[in-house]
C-alpha cells in the first residue's frame, strides 16, 4: 500500500472517531420534555418521581417504564431492543427507563424484587399493567408496535352453583396460562373418576391485555371451557367448597394452581444472610395463595387465601374425605409453618379426615409458573400419575399416588441440576 492510500485510509478513520456516537436517550423530568424527546425517536431517561406523571399520561397514550441497572444482565441484553422500541414510538407511544443501579431502595418502592421489571400503563386500562423479565419483551412490542387491543372479554358462568358440588378446581393467578391448561385437565379427569359436570365448580383468573399477549395462543384455547368456570374470587371459592361441603359427601376434592405468598420471617435456604438466626414459629395465616385476577404484588387481604380460611370451612364436614391439592410457592406452609407437620400443624393439618398434598415445602418455591410453560412442573407431574389412576377419588391411595409424584418431581429437578436445598421438596400429609 502507497503512502496515499495509507494517508487516506487514516483520514478516513479520523472522521469516523471524530462522528460523536449516536443519541438513543434523554433525561426528561417534564411532560413536554417528554414528548419533545418521543418526537425524536428517544428513549426518555426518567427518576422515580416523574412516574406518576407518566402514569397519568397513559390515560391518553400508552406509557411504558422500565426498571434497569448496570448489575442486570437481563437489562444490558435487552438494552438495544427497548431504544429500538422507543424509536418506533414516534408520536404513538411513551418509553422511559429508570436506572435504579445502587438505588436499590427504588425496587421496594415499587414493590419490584427482580429486573428487568416494565409498569405498562395504556389508555382504558383501570390499573397499571406490571411484568418482570426480559421474556416479556414480546409482547410489549405486539401491544405498543402493532397497536393490539384489549382481548374480546372472556365468558364466565353466571347462573348460580347447584347443590351437590364434589370437587372445586381453582386456576387463582392471572400471570400465565398454565393454571388454566392445569385445571382444564383436572376437568377432564376428575369426569373420568365418575364425577358429574354439576358436581365440579371451577374458577379461573381473566387476564389482563399484557397477559393475554404473553399467552395468547393458549388463553384463546380455554374460551369456550372458561364459560363453565366463574372468576377466582376468594369469597366465591369459599362458597363453593361451603356449599358442597354442607351436604357432608363421603369425599370432597380441592385443587388450586396458584402463586403462593410466604412470611418474610421464613428464610428460603441459601439466601439467609450468614449469621442469620433461624426464623422463629411462625403463625400459619402469613402462608397465602393468590385468588383474583390481580397482580399478586398488589393483591390485598380479600384476594389471599389463607390456612385458617379453609380450616372454617372443611371443619363442618368432620366426617367427609377430604383431599386438598396445593399447585403454588411455599404452599407446605398450608400443612406446617415449620415442616413440622405433627408438632407445630396449620389449622388445616388438625383436622379430622384430611389429606393435603402440596407443591412445596414451606420454606421452598415451586417451578413452571411462569409464562410459556404448559404446565407447572408440580401440575404436570401430579397428572401422569393421576391419569393411571382408575378408582374414585375416594378410593385412591393418595400417599402412594403422592410418593410418586415427589419422585417423578425429583428427577426432574435432579436433571434440571438443582441442589437439594433448591429442589421444591413435594409434602404429604394425611390424618384419619
Amino acid at each position: 500500500m502507497n503512502l496515499r492510500k495509507i494517508y487516506h485510509v487514516l483520514s478516513l478513520l479520523m472522521v469516523v472517531l471524530l462522528i460523536p456516537a449516536c443519541v438513543h436517550s434523554r433525561p426528561v423530568a417534564t411532560i413536554e420534555e417528554a414528548q419533545a424527546a418521543n418526537r425524536e425517536g428517544l428513549l426518555l431517561e426518567i427518576e422515580a418521581d416523574f412516574v406518576e406523571t407518566l402514569r397519568k399520561e397513559g390515560t391518553k397514550q400508552p406509557v411504558l417504564v422500565e426498571l434497569t441497572a448496570d448489575w442486570c444482565g437481563a437489562c444490558q441484553s435487552i438494552k438495544k431492543r427497548i431504544e429500538r422500541l422507543a424509536a418506533k414510538g414516534k408520536g404513538r407511544y411513551l418509553v422511559a427507563s429508570l436506572d435504579v443501579s445502587g438505588r436499590e431502595e427504588i425496587m421496594v418502592q415499587f414493590g419490584v424484587k427482580a429486573l428487568p421489571a416494565f409498569f405498562l400503563y395504556l389508555p382504558g386500562e383501570p390499573r397499571e399493567l406490571k411484568a418482570v423479565g426480559s421474556d416479556v419483551m414480546p409482547a410489549l412490542e405486539k401491544i405498543l408496535k402493532e397497536n393490539a387491543r384489549a382481548p374480546a372479554p372472556f365468558p364466565m358462568r353466571k347462573d348460580p352453583l347447584p347443590n351437590g358440588i364434589k370437587a372445586v378446581i381453582v386456576a387463582g393467578s392471572s400471570d400465565a396460562a398454565n393454571f388454566t391448561e392445569e385445571i382444564y385437565l383436572q376437568y377432564i379427569w376428575l369426569k373420568e373418576r365418575g364425577l358429574k359436570i354439576e358436581e365440579i365448580a371451577c374458577f379461573y383468573a381473566r387476564p389482563n391485555t399484557l397477559q393475554y399477549y404473553q399467552d395468547q395462543a393458549q388463553f384463546e384455547r380455554f374460551r369456550e371451557f372458561y364459560g363453565l368456570c366463574k372468576l377466582a374470587e376468594k369469597a366465591d371459592v369459599l362458597t363453593a367448597v361451603a356449599q358442597g361441603l354442607k351436604e357432608q359427601p363421603d369425599a370432597f376434592y380441592l385443587y388450586i394452581s396458584t402463586h403462593g405468598n410466604k412470611p418474610e420471617s421464613v428464610k428460603i435456604p441459601g439466601q439467609q444472610a450468614p449469621g442469620a438466626e433461624k426464623a422463629e414459629s411462625q403463625d400459619s395465616g402469613d402462608f397465602t395463595l393468590v385468588l383474583d385476577s390481580r397482580d399478586k404484588a398488589k393483591a390485598s387481604a380479600d384476594g389471599w387465601l389463607t390456612p385458617e380460611d379453609l380450616a372454617q370451612e372443611f371443619s363442618k364436614a368432620p366426617q367427609t374425605k377430604k383431599i386438598v391439592v396445593l399447585q403454588a410457592c411455599y404452599s407446605g406452609g398450608f400443612i406446617s409453618a415449620q415442616n413440622e407437620p405433627q408438632t407445630h400443624p396449620s389449622p388445616l393439618a388438625q383436622l379430622p379426615a384430611m389429606t393435603l398434598l402440596t407443591a412445596s415445602r414451606a420454606d421452598r418455591v415451586s417451578f413452571g409458573c411462569e409464562t410459556g410453560a404448559m404446565l407447572t412442573e408440580y401440575g404436570h407431574s401430579f397428572l401422569k400419575v393421576a391419569v393411571e389412576e382408575k378408582a374414585k377419588i375416594s378410593e385412591i391411595d393418595w400417599q402412594a399416588l403422592a410418593a410418586k409424584v415427589a419422585e417423578d418431581i425429583n428427577a426432574k429437578e435432579s436433571r434440571g441440576r438443582f441442589s437439594q436445598d433448591q429442589r421444591s421438596l413435594p409434602q404429604f400429609f394425611q390424618k384419619p
